[in-house]
């Protein structure tokens, strides 16, 4: 909120925003461009097949969907999508049908296209050569992913100079791009936030808990963990303007989370959906129908909150965030994450140098020297740690440079 303040008083933020805007359009306009060409031309585009197998949930499936937009967009080639999406979309052979066609085969299925816009309206993957279809997978490993954390020569410099975490605004245009919602999708979010009475000045909270936890992907945070970022946000929110009450959107998959809160804090509102949490608490719904539009309800309302206060270990977190970024322009100062930073996952995280010498004091520390890079390892159980590899000395067996 400090920075923010410093921005305005400088006069800065119209400037930032209006160079924003003109380059998020050039973005899109690139992307669409490239998704959809003039439809007598598919054969001949250069493309990129995109294998989607994840056997994940819906925002780590969003996410491998953003890695092959942003590898074409570089490339200048159309994502042709070959999917296996095997969560809330089956395992039968026509899933694709039932996630990015028109054919809606079964009730006990959504249809991508009901929801989202189609990221092509002109070039289909069953027009596509049996030796395309069948083509090897590209290689997919972290190294092959530091594509990840670079930006355009274009632009890349500049949104370096202006914004707060430039890669991740530079992915949530494509986050964008991908979840553009349908007239349903749309509705279905407005006649939610009207249910439940969601307003502004508003904080959202996701408390990610249930399967993170017991596989040791997170650790367990108390909500009054996350309440003293709330706090912090509304007692500055409340220097500069009235706040008439302090308002917190929940998103959790645990449906103890809200009955908690409210107990615990009478003098904030809590809305949200225990309903939701329930379905997503129970291994037998959490895949199903309900479950999907139970985590639209919550990336959408997230991402349309004033700050976010949630765990980055969380993919719907990190999608929320993204889309935020997207939909409020920048919103780079607008979270807090208890465990580890904003990243891709399953990429290397950029580059971090040294600034003082150190000294190790025990056999788990480490000797780092000034100018020493590393690259920060988030996995396991998120301790946040790094993996060092520069100047000949290397730990953990691991060498990336």
């Amino acid at each position: 909120m400090e920075v923010q303040n410093v921005s305005q008083t400088m006069g800065l933020t119209d400037y930032k925003n209006e160079r924003l805007k003109q380059i998020s359009k050039q973005i899109y306009s690139k992307v669409d461009k490239l998704q959809n060409p003039p439809k007598n031309l598919c054969d001949s585009v250069s493309k990129l097949i995109c294998k989607l197998s994840v056997d994940a949930g819906f925002a780590s499936g969003i996410h491998e969907i953003l890695w092959c937009l942003l590898s074409a967009y570089y490339n200048n080639q159309t994502v042709i999508l070959i999917p296996d999406w095997t969560k809330y979309f089956g395992r039968t052979p026509d899933v694709w049908e039932r996630m990015f066609l028109s054919l809606f085969t079964t009730r006990s299925r959504e249809n991508w296209n009901d929801i989202f816009q189609p990221l092509s309206t002109s070039c289909d993957y069953k027009d596509l050569p049996k030796d395309q279809l069948n083509a090897p997978e590209r290689p997919n490993t972290v190294i092959d992913r530091k594509l990840m954390n670079e930006l355009p020569k274009q632009f890349g410099s500049e949104l370096m100079d202006i914004l707060d975490g430039p890669n991740s605004w530079f992915h949530s245009q494509f986050v964008g791009y991908i979840l553009r919602p349908q007239p349903r999708l749309e509705e279905f979010i407005k006649n939610f936030k009207k249910q439940i009475n969601y307003r502004h000045p508003i904080v959202g909270i996701q408390v990610r808990r249930t399967d993170k936890i017991s596989y040791g992907e997170a650790l367990y945070y108390p909500i009054s963990d996350y309440m003293v970022s709330v706090e912090d946000y509304f007692d500055k929110l409340e220097l500069t303007q009235q706040v008439p009450q302090r308002l917190v959107y929940v998103a959790s998959d645990d449906p103890s989370v809200l009955p908690q809160l409210i107990k615990q804090y009478p003098n904030y509102e809590f809305i949200g959906s225990t309903s939701n949490a329930k379905i997503a608490f129970s291994q037998t719904t959490r895949y199903s129908n309900e479950s999907l539009w139970g985590i639209l309800a919550d990336v959408f309302l997230l991402s349309e909150s004033d700050y976010i206060v949630c765990t980055f270990s969380s993919a719907i977190c990190r999608l929320s965030y993204q889309l935020m970024r997207y939909k409020q322009l920048d919103a780079s100062l607008q979270y807090r994450s208890l465990d580890v930073p904003f990243h891709y996952h399953h990429s290397l995280t950029p580059i971090r140098a040294v600034v003082y010498n150190h000294r190790p004091k025990s056999e788990e520390q480490w000797n780092l020297r000034i100018g020493d890079r590393l690259h920060e390892r988030i996995r396991g159980r998120f301790t946040e740690w790094f993996d060092q590899s520069i100047n000949g000395r290397v730990y953990d067996d691991i060498e990336l440079v």
